[in-house]
């Protein structure tokens, strides 16, 4: 028997395209959460559409295996789609030395779950070219309530976060702002909710903290929340 030349794609395969696309690259976590298959099921379908060059498996060194499109995988979006496809090479050493490789495949393990739920959202990447007039941009949000993420691995300086509520109190596309940490949520929160001003603020609308804008914040723990996120009241 000769050696197939091509590859019959599903579904499944333009989803993960389109997603990777939007991403740039996720692990096999989120990638199974599209596909709801079993892991052995996956490695293969991955390793065939790779082999055929619709996607690329990038061996990170100290990191777990991570998935981007590859040249055919841009064709079939070009061919399939009327918006402007643009080629990302993503460079293997810089997302070894990326500290915030891991903050970026959150972000994707909790998009792919929205994904599947059909729940249109937006991410950092894409907000930052599109809007750029945006005050604040989160790492996600989700575009019908606007409702924001901001996924938070280790607490940061007070300032960004008197900075990220100054934003806050004077943005109009954002309702809510959520905090999802690794953590205990309580205790992040309770450091948020004393914060009353912005010390680098050269309005009075962007030093003076409001209550009201306190009330737009949220706390959550990141395991808690993919675990219930379909009971979840922000989702």
């Amino acid at each position: 028997m000769g050696k197939q030349r091509r590859v019959d794609l599903s579904k499944k395969d333009i989803i993960l395209f389109k997603f990777l696309y939007k991403h740039r690259y996720a692990n096999l976590k989120a990638i199974n959460i599209l596909y709801m298959v079993k892991i052995k099921t996956l490695y293969a379908r991955l390793k065939k559409i790779s082999n055929f060059g619709y996607i690329k498996v990038l061996k990170v060194k100290n990191m777990e295996n991570i998935y981007t499109l590859d040249i055919k995988g841009y064709q079939v979006l070009k061919e399939s789609f009327e918006n402007d496809i643009k080629y990302f090479n993503i460079n293997i050493n810089r997302v070894a030395l990326n500290n915030n490789a891991n903050h970026h495949l959150i972000i994707a393990e909790i998009g792919a779950i929205l994904n599947n739920r059909n729940i249109d959202y937006e991410i950092d990447l894409n907000i930052k070219k599109t809007k750029p007039d945006w005050l604040l941009v989160p790492d996600l949000i989700l575009i019908k309530n606007k409702i924001a993420f901001e996924i938070e691995l280790e607490y940061k300086s007070m300032i960004k976060y008197e900075k990220k509520l100054a934003a806050l109190q004077n943005t109009k596309e954002i309702n809510k702002l959520i905090y999802i940490v690794r953590g205990n949520a309580n205790k992040f929160k309770e450091k948020l909710i004393k914060i009353d001003e912005y010390k680098g603020g050269k309005t009075l609308d962007e030093r003076i903290i409001l209550d009201e804008t306190i009330k737009k914040l949220e706390v959550l723990n990141l395991d808690d929340f993919i675990a219930d996120i379909d009971n979840s009241d922000y989702i």
